[in-house]
């Protein structure tokens, strides 16, 4: 998801679940404070998500891992594969 500063409702219609779901995520990692929750300047019913400097410490730091991770996960898929998928997400 590259929008800065997406809504909660939005998360929730790019991860395919619902607002509630998010939400209840999103209150956990503001405690944990990775990130805030703040009112849409547009919209006041609306809640945009902004990512804290703890949880881009909490990406770097595990870049390596997280490489090695999708490495393993797509090693058995086939090239031809992998391209059919891509294009079926921009699609989407």
């Amino acid at each position: 998801m590259e929008m800065p500063n997406p809504t909660v409702t939005e998360v929730a219609d790019f991860a395919g679940t619902s607002r509630q779901n998010v939400k209840k995520i999103l209150s956990i990692l503001e405690t944990k404070e990775y990130v805030r929750l703040n009112r849409s300047g547009l919209d006041a019913r609306a809640l945009n998500v902004l990512l804290t400097d703890k949880a881009f410490e909490y990406f770097r730091a595990n870049e390596d891992r997280a490489a090695s991770a999708v490495i393993t996960l797509f090693s058995e898929v086939s090239d031809e594969e992998l391209n059919a998928a891509i294009a079926a997400a921009d699609n989407y």
